[in-house]
């Protein structure tokens, strides 16, 4: 992709909301470039937040993470899905619902604290069944979450991810286990991580973010881009995670722009900081060329200097000669001793 069309989309963005694993880091170690890309971030004033899917751990044992890498963010840079879960619930159902959750301490802390009360089997009605990943998920677990779906609790999935990359191989994530209760319950659930609209709607109302002005930065083209594209975000791929620029063909998933990793995504929003602040320059150089022009336009127009000592001054200060439209206002104002001088250059400068 040519320089022009990726600063063409950078430009307009104000915040990123960021994939963690396989984008900012990868397994306990921080991928090439991470700690310069967020200074960059931090430089060019683009507000962060770093989402994930996984729901396993707290948002707390994320930023430590991220912290033994080297990076250090506030906790409202920090979202997980289970967060975005309790959100979505406490615009859903009544203060203090009784709810069956299928995962672990990062899902069941996140909706504990958001005021709900979590039921340990189907004794007594829930008002929604929420799965999550679950490597302790059983036998008893998948029995009380399709009873209460059975019985009309609401059916919610906290993302649809199948499968985890873990230290021997890959594992089972959220969306098999959605698998098994829907099979179970015959519904399907409401999704709230990527790909789906409600976790990176929240990272953006955390940043008072608009689509326009956001980018989503990921590793999985089926869960970061396309949800990004659902959201109508500005997508970038960086192939240091699960899917590469080939992949794009075979999914049929195109992200706006494709980037090799955090460091070559750095030198392009750089590129176009520079750019900016040169230009930023240049009008106040101009700005300021303008003002003296009318000021020594207004000393000639009242017999203060005479024209040929204001072009001597102007060349001297800006290192140029008065334009010619300059010149001959200049000497018309000498010549009249006009008072509207400042218009007639304001008109021709």
């Amino acid at each position: 992709m040519s320089d022009t069309v990726s600063t063409a989309l950078l430009r307009p963005i104000r915040a990123l909301i960021s994939d963690l694993d396989g984008t900012l880091v990868a397994g306990s170690r921080p991928q090439p470039g991470l700690l310069p890309f967020l200074e960059m971030l931090r430089r060019v004033g683009v507000a962060l937040t770093v989402v994930t899917n996984n729901t396993v751990r707290t948002p707390e044992q994320f930023r430590a993470k991220l912290s033994a890498c080297g990076a250090e963010i506030a906790p409202a840079q920090m979202l997980t899905a289970a967060q975005a879960t309790a959100a979505y619930l406490q615009g859903e159902l009544p203060a203090g619902a009784a709810l069956f959750v299928v995962g672990e301490s990062g899902l069941r802390a996140a909706l504990s604290e958001a005021g709900f009360i979590l039921l340990e089997d189907s004794a007594r009605p829930a008002a929604a069944v929420v799965v999550g990943g679950d490597r302790t998920v059983t036998h008893e677990k998948l029995k009380h979450a399709i009873r209460h779906i059975r019985a009309g609790a609401r059916f919610i999935g906290t993302n649809p991810d199948l499968l985890v990359p873990i230290e021997d191989g890959l594992a089972p994530e959220a969306g098999v286990l959605l698998a098994a209760v829907a099979a179970g319950a015959g519904v399907q659930p409401t999704i709230i991580g990527k790909p789906a609209r409600p976790l990176l709607d929240l990272a953006m109302a955390r940043m008072g973010s608009s689509p326009a002005a956001t980018a989503i930065l990921g590793d999985r083209l089926d869960t970061d881009i396309l949800g990004g594209q659902r959201a109508g975000l500005t997508t970038i791929l960086v192939t240091t995670g699960a899917h590469d620029a080939a992949a794009v063909q075979a999914l049929g998933i195109a992200p706006d722009l494709i980037v090799a990793g955090l460091a070559e995504l750095a030198e392009m929003w750089d590129a176009l900081a520079h750019g900016l602040e040169d230009l930023k320059r240049l009008e106040a150089v101009e700005h300021e060329r303008d003002s003296e022009v009318l000021r020594l336009a207004r000393e000639t127009s009242r017999g203060v200097t005479p024209f040929a000592a204001v072009a001597e001054r102007f060349e001297a200060a800006y290192g140029e000669p008065l334009e010619v439209g300059e010149q001959a206002a200049y000497a018309e104002a000498e010549a009249l001793n006009s008072p509207n001088i400042s218009s007639g250059v304001n008109n021709i400068a």
